[in-house]
């Protein structure tokens, strides 16, 4: 598994069970730690409270001796174990069970201090010399006026106590490490499964960042055959639209470059001709330089428009008006360019349907739309507008019975730069640009617009636009 995702997973994982099993480690050592000493501590405390209470039921302190070689002899069984030393009030040692010091000697221990202060028993771990751990308990030792007069501090080892808990703790160490490393093992068999997937998407994603937007990815069920699916397409989509914009620039470049070499071979022709020309054939050459012109000027207008909707630098200019008389006075507009096919527009509206829309952008929708209805109709055909309107929505359907627009091609009709049948899209003057321009200017008035269309049955826009404009 190369998947750099996948190794961060297993990583990540991995340092979750250390860190869980460092966490469990401690509390359990802690935990068991503190049990076997409170298991070594408590009889201890309990025998050194009747040590103590035999002690000060003596008549006096100098009688003590005698009474603590009485109490060695009864808890003679603990004598290997347990160390046990009498201090008086200024902690000097007046018994010492091991006799290892004298009675006489200065110990001052810090927990005879604390012993002094709390006045109640105190437990404390210390390290010997040789590095033995001891667990010391102090227990005070009060006169009859409830005046602490001397301590009695139990030592004993707790090497063995802290041994036998680190071994105990060892092998749950032993025991989680083994299971670290098989839960890894599976888990990297699972990821392995799962994110396999994942390296062909990168593979693919790095193909289409080169611009090899013809890369596809086989399709195997998996977790991720949803995105992998998603990718495909969206391969397919942007090899479209590369395709769509080198064609468009080649396109334009048509568009563009027509109209300015005829308007150049007129105007080199005039030159020429400038002594012999006659008035009735410059006329006819000045018409023909004014019609390359207003389609220069629609091509580059077109342009323009599309470049502010795309840098969304365009606003509505709203006003309450009959949007019906939009529609009207683009018929008239496109009238002459359709008789001149012989083509009838047929109108299915009456009254006036009143709406809040800007009035030269809903004009150019509806003479982009007529028009690619009398461009695209073959010569005695028809085109049929119809409106209707309910209380809050008003219905525009221009159907005509064109070419029509193959299934493959429809559900990219809108697209920037598409354009159906490219061939014959060029001979009818067509760029790509008008469906998308009407797209765009009906989304701005928060209205919708699709298309049904059938080959050789001609086409249907739909058009539905708010009466009232809602930010």
């Amino acid at each position: 598994m190369s998947t750099k995702l996948g190794w961060r997973i297993i990583s990540t994982y991995f340092l979750l069970l250390l860190i869980g099993l460092f966490l469990i480690y401690n509390i359990l050592y802690s935990s068991l730690l503190d049990r076997e000493l409170l298991a070594v501590q408590t009889p201890i405390i309990e025998r050194s409270q009747q040590l103590a209470k035999d002690m000060e039921a003596l008549e006096s302190l100098e009688a003590k001796e005698e009474a603590w070689k009485k109490v060695i002899k009864e808890f003679v069984a603990d004598r290997e174990t347990i160390r046990y030393l009498v201090l008086d009030s200024d902690d000097t040692l007046i018994l010492d069970s091991y006799n290892f010091k004298k009675a006489g000697d200065q110990l001052p221990l810090e927990i005879t201090e604390e012993l002094r202060i709390n006045k109640n028993y105190q437990t404390r771990i210390y390290q010997s010399s040789r590095g033995e751990e001891l667990l010391y308990t102090a227990y005070p030792i009060f006169s009859e006026k409830s005046d602490k007069v001397a301590s009695l501090v139990a030592i004993t080892s707790i090497q063995g106590v802290r041994s036998e808990v680190n071994g105990l703790l060892g092998k749950l160490i032993q025991y989680g490490l083994v299971f670290i490393f098989l839960s890894l093992l599976v888990y990297y068999w699972v990821l392995t499964d799962i994110f396999a997937p994942l390296d062909k998407l990168d593979e693919g994603v790095v193909a289409m960042t080169r611009g090899n937007y013809s890369y596809h990815i086989d399709e195997e069920a998996s977790e991720f055959s949803t995105m992998v699916r998603s990718l495909n397409t969206l391969g397919s989509r942007l090899a479209d639209i590369e395709e769509q914009q080198k064609d468009f620039v080649s396109t334009l470049s048509h568009e563009l470059k027509t109209p300015i070499a005829s308007m150049k071979i007129i105007t080199d022709s005039l030159i020429m001709a400038k002594d012999t020309v006659s008035e009735e054939v410059l006329y006819d050459f000045l018409e023909d330089i004014n019609s390359e012109s207003d389609r220069l000027k629609d091509i580059i207008d077109d342009l323009l428009f599309m470049a502010s909707l795309e840098r969304q630098d365009i606003s509505l200019n709203l006003d309450v008006r009959p949007i019906t008389k939009a529609l009207e006075e683009s018929i008239r507009i496109m009238e002459p360019l359709a008789e001149q096919k012989s083509i009838t527009i047929n109108k299915d509206f009456q009254g006036k349907y009143f709406a809040e829309f800007d009035y030269n952008k809903m004009k150019q929708v509806f003479i982009n739309i007529i028009g690619n209805a009398v461009k695209y109709s073959d010569e005695g055909g028809e085109i049929f507008i119809k409106v209707s309107a309910d209380k809050d929505t008003i219905y525009f359907e221009i159907s005509d019975q064109g070419m029509g627009i193959a299934p493959q091609d429809l559900p990219y009709i809108f697209d920037r730069l598409y354009r159906v049948d490219r061939a014959r899209s060029r001979e009818r003057g067509g760029s790509g640009l008008g469906l998308h321009i009407v797209q765009q200017i009906v989304h701005l008035h928060n209205g919708q617009v699709s298309m049904d269309s059938e080959l050789e049955k001609g086409s249907t826009v739909h058009i539905s636009i708010p009466r009232v404009y809602e930010v």
